[in-house]
């Protein structure tokens, strides 16, 4: 059964903003007032030009949405537009936003989503546990998995309807519109994420290492240190941000140039989560104490406080249209678009 209903909407600035507003007023008795703003949060931004990136015209204005009628974690979001936005969720749920309401959609028993992502709204794929599961704009179908891959599927990229990757721990697969075939397999590393480009070249990260695919083939890129890559995003194969731990399990957020990763200097946001971006703004992340962080080359930018005790941005995406746009959702039902 579908349920969800509508959302209240109310517009508030950015946390920096209102800081600047209120003057005056204790810091402590703000995160008070921005925790009390429960459970659904909905982000709009204003449409900066390509060339007036600065911080705050990334992420200007804050929507906030309640009360969302969803209380579980969400795990990861996709957004074909801004009225088509896609979440999961560890219990087998699917839930849709239209901008306005919120929805579940039932989906085949046994589903236990674990990622999330499309090349349009008629060409959307959700992969976790042993099943992967496409929708076509207007039904869910199960995408078989070759049986020797039926384990932990954890990441998934859409290229277009007949070129879809995903990677589970020690593979990386590829959907030709027609069956999976694992393209890697066997190594004694670990796969963990993976991203597209509009070339049509992807890569993939995971323990100490990278891997490049162009013209259907795959070139691996040793991380130098030993590091933990867990999530990657970037504007091109020569441009990657990723985050993950080192050694040390200290978190870390690396830059590759195209022919090295190197660690990002600058002070980093704690318990880095979750990476996305846009070619115009550079790499959003978000973190374990519930702030959105935005790098402009130079320092990261708080752009978001989410200070309800508890609660954590599992994922991000960007949002496609005009501006600057991203959607998020974590711990408790949070959703932010």
């Amino acid at each position: 059964m579908e349920t969800g209903g509508p959302l209240v909407r109310a517009s508030v600035f950015s946390v920096r903003g209102i800081m600047k507003l209120l003057g005056g007023v204790k810091s402590s008795s703000f995160l008070h007032l921005v925790g009390c703003l429960s459970l659904a949060v909905f982000l709009t931004s204003c449409t900066p030009s390509p060339t007036e990136l600065e911080p705050e015209s990334v992420q200007e204005t804050w929507v906030w949405h309640n009360p969302l009628p969803f209380g579980y974690d969400l795990t990861d979001v996709y957004a074909a537009s801004e009225h088509d936005i896609f979440a999961i969720g560890p219990r087998g749920k699917i839930i849709h936003c239209d901008g306005l309401n919120v929805r579940e959609i039932p989906v085949p028993g046994g589903f236990r989503p674990e990622a999330i992502h499309g090349s349009g709204l008629n060409n959307i794929v959700a992969v976790g546990g042993s099943s992967a599961l496409h929708y076509d704009g207007l039904h869910w179908q199960l995408l078989p998995v070759p049986v020797d891959y039926l384990d932990n599927l954890r990441a998934v990229w859409c290229q277009g309807i007949d070129d879809v990757f995903a990677v589970s721990p020690d593979a990386i697969l590829h959907y030709d519109g027609q069956q999976w075939q694992a393209e890697e397999s066997g190594h004694l590393f670990r796969f963990n994420d993976l991203h597209g480009f509009a070339d049509g070249s992807e890569v993939a990260v995971g323990d100490g290492i990278t891997a490049f695919r162009t013209g259907g083939v795959w070139t691996f890129v040793p991380v130098e240190g030993d590091y933990y890559l867990k999530a990657v995003w970037g504007s091109s194969r020569h441009d990657l941000y990723a985050i993950g731990r080192g050694a040390d399990r200290i978190d870390i957020i690396l830059h590759f140039n195209g022919l090295t990763w190197n660690q990002v200097s600058q002070p980093l946001p704690e318990g880095p989560l979750a990476i996305t971006g846009n070619p115009r703004s550079g790499p959003i992340i978000s973190t374990s104490c519930g702030i959105q962080w935005w790098f402009d080359q130079y320092y990261w930018e708080e752009l978001l406080l989410w200070a309800e005790s508890g609660r954590t941005v599992n994922a991000l995406c960007p949002i496609p249209g005009p501006g600057i746009r991203f959607a998020a959702v974590g711990t408790s039902g949070t959703f932010l678009v």
